[in-house]
């Protein structure tokens, strides 16, 4: 099967062209051993007109995000075929489902999202792999799909940095329009029927029917014989050279904080500053990077050099730990320092300072000159005093 939603960029195309939006509840992150015999994620959200419920799998090592299935109301559920064996879906009522997990293993980690729509009964059909051999004049890519009631169809492009470009669009049979950057002259769209065009990755949209998601829940299937290990926290000071040679309104500070050797990677950070209200731009690792057995996650705060060089403000980095069964904060602190006397040559001082050098130099010329003719003028009176 490849549903209406398969493609996640779908969910953004659509969400910004509606108005009403859908409140959903999920279970928190989940940390179990592998081997674990039944795992159930629920959700439940408040839109008692959604008929179907449908279930996405996002693993952190993957770009894409995979529908496991969805069930609609009243009806059997309906898994793809990769999640038949160990993954079942249960529909309790309009508004309130699960999904079930047997045997869990450690490839079974990732965030799984709950979604509703309206209604769910478009197919589209795609070839997943198409192969081309370089300096080939044209390459040909197929889509399908079974509703000639969806008029609207577009072409995506998915480069390497995830990013999703719209390459072109049709509105109906022999209809298309190429959007830029991509050109004409490299791009061509075919639709010799409205339920059939031609180029590459394709989404079927029918701006009625939105998909609405939830946050996701967060699963984590310990390794074998691994136990949470908490994280150990350090606060790094600003670099002495980071602002330099700057104006004082330019002058900034970047704190540092490292979390390592904590297990699994279910941690978020945050920063807090004490006795000061500079707070110009925190940056933390969108994920955390496994080094050897255990987790590193790295964050930065950026604050002025004024509010750095004042020793009575505090400032905390605090993370926060989920072993599974409860949250543990871990926080480490460090003060700010005071303002160094510094003898480096800014272009101030050396206006200054060739200022006071000028009028120095111009002093003793001026005493030179005032001492030359006082001794030509004794010489001359010894002259006049001899000549006598």
């Amino acid at each position: 099967m490849c549903p209406l939603f398969y493609t996640f960029g779908f969910l953004l195309l659509v969400l910004i062209r509606h108005v009403e939006t859908v409140t959903f509840v999920q279970s928190s992150s989940q940390i179990v051993n592998e081997g674990t015999k039944e795992l159930e994620i629920h959700c439940s959200h408040d839109g008692s007109t959604y008929t179907v419920m449908l279930w996405y799998q996002h693993k952190q090592s993957s770009r894409s995000v995979s529908l496991i299935g969805y069930t609609v109301l009243h009806s059997e559920p309906q898994n793809e075929d990769q999640f038949k064996q160990r993954f079942l879906l249960k529909r309790e009522n309009m508004t309130q489902g699960s999904l079930i997990i047997h045997t869990v293993n450690a490839s079974d980690s990732a965030v799984y999202y709950c979604a509703a729509n309206f209604s769910f009964s478009v197919k589209i059909d795609q070839p997943p792999f198409v192969f081309s051999q370089k300096g080939e004049s044209t390459v040909t890519l197929q889509c399908k799909q079974d509703d000639n009631t969806y008029y609207y169809m577009y072409w995506y492009k998915q480069t390497s940095s995830d990013k999703m470009q719209l390459v072109t669009y049709s509105i109906n049979k022999n209809m298309s329009s190429i959007e830029a950057p991509f050109t004409s002259s490299k791009y061509f769209m075919s639709r010799p029927e409205v339920e059939q065009f031609y180029l590459q990755p394709c989404i079927s949209v029918n701006n009625y029917d939105p998909a609405y998601f939830g946050k996701g829940t967060k699963l984590t299937v310990l390794e074998k014989d691994r136990k949470p290990t908490p994280p150990v926290v350090k606060v790094l000071p600003p670099s002495k050279d980071e602002c330099r040679n700057q104006k004082d309104n330019e002058k900034k500070k970047t704190l540092v904080c490292v979390a390592k050797d904590f297990y699994p990677d279910h941690v978020s950070v945050s920063w807090k500053i004490e006795n000061g209200d500079d707070n110009i731009g925190e940056a933390t690792d969108t994920a955390a990077l496994r080094t050897g057995d255990s987790y590193t996650i790295t964050s930065r705060l950026r604050v002025s050099a004024k509010t750095w060089f004042i020793p009575t403000n505090v400032f905390t980095c605090n993370v926060t730990f989920f072993d599974g069964e409860k949250y543990s904060h871990y926080t480490n602190s460090i003060n700010g320092e005071e303002a160094p006397d510094t003898n480096d040559m800014t272009r101030e001082k050396f206006l200054k300072l060739s200022q006071n050098g000028k009028l120095s130099y111009g002093i003793f010329i001026a005493k030179g000159c005032v001492y030359g003719a006082f001794v030509a003028f004794l010489v001359w009176k010894l002259q006049g005093s001899t000549g006598k």
